[in-house]
């Protein structure tokens, strides 16, 4: 199943300053380097994204039993998978799976130039609950590198 997005023109036609992203945002575009060619949501985990050359993403993804599924074989904690719904974050058609434990990390003079050539956008930004539980969850997975940690508390 592919999660679906209606983008207005007003949100295609911005752009976008990574300095200006907070905790919590979610871009929407093609990511160069991304195990998939497809256009993905990804939530942003940076504390201060203004003073951070790297930008820590989530990827989201509607495939959650196949995210489950790696869950239990990689024995990870299950408070580094965070579900959300669509009643949580409505450009989300479906259920949406976080996975913590696989987080993309991209240099924010790359997505910038993303946003100026507006192959990604801004979305909205998750609720606060949410985006704690992100933390926690990144914090939480065994796969976090202490220097990323640091960018995101």
């Amino acid at each position: 199943m592919k999660v679906v997005i209606a983008l207005s023109k007003k949100n295609a036609a911005t752009s976008y300053s990574c300095n200006s992203l907070v905790q919590g945002s979610v871009i929407h575009g093609r990511m160069p380097g991304f195990s998939s060619n497809s256009p993905h949501f990804f939530v942003v985990l940076n504390k201060n994204s203004y003073v951070c050359t790297e930008l820590v993403l989530i990827p989201a993804t509607s495939q959650i039993g196949k995210v489950m599924d790696r869950l239990n074989v990689t024995k990870q904690h299950e408070d580094t998978v965070v579900i959300v719904d669509h009643s949580h974050f409505s450009h989300f058609s479906m259920q949406t799976a976080l996975d913590c434990n696989w987080p993309f990390i991209a240099e924010k003079g790359n997505i910038q130039s993303l946003f100026n050539s507006q192959q990604m956008v801004l979305i909205g930004v998750l609720k606060q609950d949410i985006v704690a539980r992100l933390v926690n969850g990144f914090i939480t997975s065994e796969k976090t590198e202490a220097k990323y940690q640091k960018l995101v508390l």
